[in-house]
């Protein structure tokens, strides 16, 4: 790759980066509703969940999925169902707000579990 490529790659990577999508609204508003301490929990499992991606794309895995319809059928629908569950989590636990539920540590490792698995799959 020449200079110009990769100005042109470093550009359009910066590009998306700096453009919101749904993992930055579904942590803005569970910072927002939950407060701080759900929102670093949901970041950091969306971190850990991208880097599982990166390792899995660097060592070739993307290539198997893509050489197996199956596999890769399982794995959309499987992401689809999880959001469709995360929906219904946020629906259902839409009613409570009390400030007992802003310090219990089983939402926060429910969050950090909930934004790895919506990145891996």
């Amino acid at each position: 790759m020449t200079g110009i490529d990769w100005a042109g790659f470093a550009l359009a990577v910066l590009l998306i980066e700096l453009t919101p999508g749904p993992n930055m609204a579904w942590l803005a508003a569970l910072s927002m509703g939950e407060g701080r301490r759900s929102g670093l929990a949901a970041t950091a499992g969306v971190a850990l969940g991208l880097f599982f991606n990166a390792l899995a794309a660097a060592l070739g895995i993307a290539f198997v999925v893509a050489a197996s319809p199956a596999l890769g059928q399982a794995l959309r629908w499987g992401g689809a169902a999880f959001l469709l569950w995360l929906a219904w989590q946020s629906w259902h636990d839409a009613a409570e707000n009390s400030p007992a539920i802003l310090i219990d540590p089983g939402r926060s490792r429910r969050h950090f579990l909930s934004g790895m698995m919506v990145n891996l799959l």
